[in-house]
C-alpha cells in the first residue's frame, strides 16, 4: 500500500461516499414535502424517519460483523444496490405504504453503506494517516448537508418529484457502479479471530464502549439543534434562520480534515476533551440567542466543534480495536451516534413543550458533561499499539 491518503480505492471510495451523500440529503426535505403532496398528514413524515432509523440501527451491528470476515467491495456494492432500489421505489409509489416499505428498505441499506464505505476508507489508509483521511471523508456529508437539500426543492420546483427521485437514483446507482472498481486485493487486512461463546462481541466492539458513549451524547445534542433550531427562531421571530445551516456547514468543511489530522497525533486525548468543552458553548449560546447574529455564532462554534468530535471520536474507535474489528468499531461509532440522534429528537420534544426551547439547549449541557467527566476519567487508551495489521 502506497504511504499516500490519496491512492486508488480512498479516492475511489470517496467519491462514492459523496455521491451517496448528496443522494440522501436531497432526499431529507423532500420526501416529507412529497408525502403531503400524495394526500398525507405531517405526522407521517415522522412514521417515514422511524421506520427509516430503525431498520438503520439494527442493520449497523451485522454490517459491521459482515464487513469484518466477508468482502468489503461487495458489501458496499450491494448496499448501494439496495438504496438505488429503494429511491427508484419512491419514484413510483403513491401510497404510504409503499413508501413506508421502501423507507424500511433504504434504512437497510443506509445502515450497511456507512459502515462498509468507512471501513473501506479506512482499510485503504496507511495506518498513520487514519485520523487525517477520515477527517477528509467526513467532507462528503458537510458538502451534501449544505447544497443537497435546496437542491432537491430547487428539483421539485423546476421539475417534480418523479425527476427530484429519479436523480437522487442516479446518484446512488453511479456510487454503486464506481464501488466495483475497488480493489479487494489491495485492502488492508488483518487476521480475523473467530471466538465462540462471544456473540455479543461480533457485534459491538466493547472496546470502543467510551468513545461510543461519548458520540451518544454528542448526538443526542445534535438532534436538538437539527429538529428544533428552526422552531425555536420562529418563536423568537428571527428571520433567515437558513444561514444557520449554511454558516455550520462551511465550517465543517474547513474543521473535519483539520481535526481529523490532528487525531493522528499522540494528544489525542486532550483534543477530545477541548473539543467536548467547546461543544458545551454551542448550547450555551443557543439557549441565550434572541437575534439572527446569536444563532451564526452558535453555528461556528456547532461547526468547529461537532466538525472537530466527529473525525476524532471515530478515529478513537478504530484505533482502540485490532484491524480484524475496524468494521465493528465503524458500526459501534454510527450505532452509537444513531441512538443519541434518536433519543434527542423525543428528548427534545418532551423538553420543550414542558419549559421553554432556551431551557431545553441548557439542558442539553448535561450529557456533554456527563462525556467530559467519563473521557477525563477514563484510562482507555485512545492510541492501540499496531498489531495484526497485514498489508496485501
Amino acid at each position: 500500500m502506497k504511504n499516500t491518503i490519496w491512492n486508488r480505492n480512498y479516492t475511489l471510495v470517496f467519491l462514492v461516499n459523496i455521491l451517496n451523500a448528496f443522494s440522501f440529503h436531497i432526499l431529507a426535505p423532500t420526501i416529507p414535502k412529497y408525502l403531503v403532496f400524495i394526500g398525507n398528514g405531517v405526522e407521517t413524515a415522522g412514521f417515514a424517519a422511524t421506520a427509516f432509523t430503525v431498520t438503520a440501527i439494527l442493520t449497523r451491528p451485522f454490517a459491521g460483523y459482515y464487513v469484518n470476515v466477508k468482502k468489503k467491495k461487495t458489501i458496499l456494492s450491494a448496499a448501494l444496490a439496495i438504496i438505488s432500489v429503494s429511491i427508484l421505489g419512491y419514484a413510483f409509489s403513491r401510497h404510504i405504504l409503499f413508501i413506508l416499505l421502501f423507507r424500511l428498505i433504504h434504512g437497510v441499506g443506509w445502515g450497511m453503506v456507512t459502515t462498509s464505505s468507512s471501513t473501506v476508507a479506512v482499510a485503504s489508509l496507511p495506518e498513520d494517516k487514519i485520523g487525517s483521511g477520515i477527517g477528509l471523508f467526513g467532507i462528503a456529508s458537510s458538502l451534501a448537508s449544505v447544497f443537497a437539500p435546496n437542491l432537491g426543492l430547487q428539483l421539485i420546483e423546476l421539475s417534480g418529484y418523479t425527476v427530484m427521485f429519479l436523480i437522487s437514483f442516479a446518484l446512488a446507482a453511479l456510487g454503486g457502479v464506481l464501488s466495483l472498481a475497488i480493489e479487494e486485493k489491495s485492502l488492508r487486512r488483518a487476521q480475523v479471530r473467530q471466538e465462540k461463546g462471544k456473540v455479543f462481541d461480533r457485534f459491538f466492539a466493547k472496546e470502543a464502549a467510551v468513545p461510543a458513549f461519548t458520540i451518544l451524547c454528542v448526538g443526542l445534542g445534535m438532534a436538538t439543534i437539527s429538529n428544533f433550531i428552526v422552531l425555536y427562531a420562529e418563536e423568537l421571530q428571527v428571520e433567515n434562520i437558513g444561514y444557520y445551516f449554511t454558516v455550520a456547514g462551511a465550517v465543517m468543511l474547513v474543521m473535519r480534515p483539520l481535526f481529523g489530522r490532528l487525531s493522528d497525533s499522540r494528544y489525542n486525548r486532550g483534543i477530545v476533551f477541548a473539543a467536548l468543552v467547546g461543544y458545551v458553548s454551542v448550547f450555551l449560546v443557543l439557549g441565550l440567542a434572541r437575534t439572527l447574529p446569536g444563532f451564526l455564532l452558535a453555528a461556528v462554534l456547532y461547526g468547529t466543534f461537532y466538525g472537530a468530535l466527529c473525525p476524532i471520536v471515530q478515529t478513537w474507535c478504530v484505533k482502540a480495536v485490532d484491524a480484524s474489528k475496524s468494521g465493528t468499531a465503524n458500526s459501534t461509532y454510527y450505532t452509537a451516534l444513531d441512538v443519541g440522534q434518536g433519543l434527542g429528537a423525543s428528548l427534545g420534544g418532551i423538553l420543550s413543550a414542558g419549559t421553554s426551547y432556551s431551557s431545553m439547549y441548557f439542558i442539553m449541557i448535561l450529557p456533554q458533561i456527563c462525556a467530559i467527566l467519563l473521557v477525563a476519567a477514563s484510562s482507555f487508551p485512545v492510541h492501540k499499539k499496531k498489531s495484526g495489521r497485514k498489508t496485501a
